[in-house]
């Protein structure tokens, strides 16, 4: 008797570890795809056109009826409210990936519109500009990633044009741009502050979007300045190294409007 009850542990020991350990295996049909893992670009079978299809998780990236970036034109003249930049300085923390070039940027930096407050917690850069205006693009845009205690999202689109007068924090950023294919760069002892990423002048334009790269979420609010910064000829191309071109094409508006606040 004690042996039969020796051999039915010993099964159902095996049993249970055989169960276990099915399910800690990957099939082909739960395994994430490629394009969930980041298998995706500006280019070939992995460029914008084919992100729709990289992925069930892309699917808005060709679905989506909200989509980022737009060419901005036939916008209407609108009562925005004031945007109220908060920043605190922030060390240069920069991550260079294949299709990316983005800042970390420490808490506690906000920008309030009427009453609601969006958290800064990232910069991304793209070579050229993503928005258009009336059919033309700037050689560089920046974008400027927020959230609420809401989990909604907001981002602030700033042109980019080669002018005379280098913006200086675009200067401090291109002293340190790692090369593509480099690690990421820390400098604690360099400060970035995001107000000198802005134009002077606050005027926007306004319209419902998306993210600009995969997964393509939309329900995003985005600013877009109307004037630009300024970068010179030599740091664009420090920027272009280290980016490469990371620029989506312009979207279907879908009988989206683009609001103008200012003149």
């Amino acid at each position: 008797m004690k042996m039969k009850i020796r051999i039915f542990l010993i099964l159902l020991s095996l049993t249970i570890s055989s169960s276990l350990l099915a399910r800690g295996r990957s099939t082909p049909a739960t395994q994430a795809s490629p394009a969930d893992s980041g298998n995706w670009g500006y280019q070939g079978e992995g460029g914008p056109a084919h992100w729709g299809s990289l992925g069930p998780t892309f699917a808005l990236c060709e679905d989506g009826r909200q989509q980022s970036p737009v060419d901005i034109q036939g916008v209407r003249p609108a009562e925005l409210p004031h945007l109220s930049f908060s920043f605190r300085s922030s060390s240069l923390s920069i991550h260079s990936r294949p299709n990316t070039l983005s800042l970390d940027y420490e808490p506690d930096s906000f920008l309030y519109i009427g009453k609601r407050r969006y958290r800064l917690f990232g910069i991304d850069f793209h070579t050229p500009g993503e928005h258009r205006f009336r059919g033309r693009s700037t050689v560089m845009e920046i974008h400027l990633k927020y959230t609420d205690t809401k989990g909604d999202r907001l981002v602030v689109g700033v042109p980019v044009s080669v002018g005379r007068h280098n913006n200086s924090m675009l200067r401090r950023i291109g002293n340190y741009l790692p090369q593509r294919g480099e690690p990421d760069i820390y400098e604690h002892r360099v400060g970035i502050n995001a107000t000198f990423l802005l134009p002077t002048k606050r005027e926007y334009f306004s319209y419902a979007g998306s993210m600009t790269r995969p997964p393509c979420d939309e329900g995003v609010r985005w600013i877009v300045m109307k004037k630009p910064v300024t970068i010179s000829d030599a740091y664009l191309e420090r920027f272009r190294r280290a980016i490469g071109s990371n620029a989506r094409p312009v979207q279907p508006m879908n009988g989206r409007q683009i609001l103008s606040a200012g003149s």
